[in-house]
This record gives structure tokens, sequence and C-alpha cells, in this order.
């Protein structure tokens, strides 16, 4: 395992058991050596930021950038799934935190997630786009995530064509807002 992995795996990974969970990966890989590339892809975290980064997309309404990362998402093998679930997360998290911030505007992110009871990165990222939904978008939203989870388990429409649907959905649910990550 080179250096550059090594660090990023450590800095990474915030509990043991992620620790190890990640390790275990990276010893059943068939590749002599452990490079930052592979630590990225097998470990998961370029998975869970392509869906902050894919959320914020969609949020800006960037329909081109969002249904690249959706094809990305695809061409890794990335299972429909797994994003509709990060997906779902996220937005139930922001609808959690929506309904915090109405009754206590001026909290912080950090606040917000001890208050929450979710990680603080999580929160921190997903804060900014709080902005570009409303409470009955994101009730909405939810309800198309619960009929494509349904559609994903019940057709053979393919997945990804259901995705690119809800990323569209999502898009025309959000406002564009500003966001420091762009």
């Amino acid at each position: 395992i080179d250096q550059e992995a090594l660090s990023y795996i450590m800095a990474s990974n915030a509990s043991s058991w992620h620790l190890h969970n990640s390790l275990q990966k990276l010893l059943n890989t068939s590749s002599p050596q452990i490079t930052l590339y592979i630590a990225q892809e097998l470990t998961g975290q370029n998975a869970m930021n392509n869906i902050f980064v894919l959320l914020d997309t969609l949020a800006s309404k960037n329909l081109k950038r969002g249904l690249q990362l959706l094809k990305d998402q695809e061409m890794r093998g990335t299972e429909p799934l797994y994003i509709l679930s990060m997906i779902a997360r996220h937005i139930k998290i922001l609808l959690k935190l929506k309904s915090f911030l109405a009754d206590n505007p001026r909290v912080s992110s950090r606040a917000a997630a001890v208050a929450l009871k979710e990680h603080p990165v999580v929160i921190q990222k997903l804060f900014p786009l709080i902005k570009g939904f409303t409470l009955v978008e994101l009730i909405t939203l939810h309800k198309a995530l619960v009929a494509v989870d349904l559609q994903l388990k019940s057709t053979r429409l393919n997945p990804f064509t259901l995705l690119d649907k809800l990323g569209v959905d999502i898009m025309s649910h959000a406002r564009y807002v500003n966001s420091p990550s762009r």
C-alpha cells in the first residue's frame, strides 16, 4: 500500500469499524499495489462523495451534469438500488433538517447535526442545499423516491432510466441556490 493511499484511508475512516472494513476490502483486491485511486474506489468514499455531488448538481438544475454523474455511476457498476437508497437517505435528512430549521432558523450546521443525531459532515454538506427546497417539495420528492423504488423492484424498465427520470423530478422541484461547493 502506498503512503498516499494509507493517508487517505486513515483520514477518511471515522471509526475503527469503518477502518477495519476498508482494510478488508483492500486486502481482498487482486492488485499487487494499492494506490490512492484503488483505495478511493474500493472503500466507497468516492461513491458517497459522488452522491453529495449528484444531489448538489440536481439541486442546481444542471441536467447535463446530473445525467452524466448518473451515467458515471452506471459505468462503475454501482447498483441502482444503492444510488436510490443514498438519494433517499439524503432526502430524508433534508426533510428532517428543513423541519428543524423552521423552528431554529439561526442554528449552525454543527448544532443541527447534534440535535438531529446525524454526522456533522453530512449535515454540513447538505446545509447549503436546504435553501433549494420547500418542505412540500421534499415531501413530494420522498413520494417520488418510493415510486421509483417500487418500479425498480417490480418492472423491467432500465433502472438508470428510472434514476434519470428521478433526477429530472428533483431538478423540477429544486430552486437554484449558490452552494459553497460550486
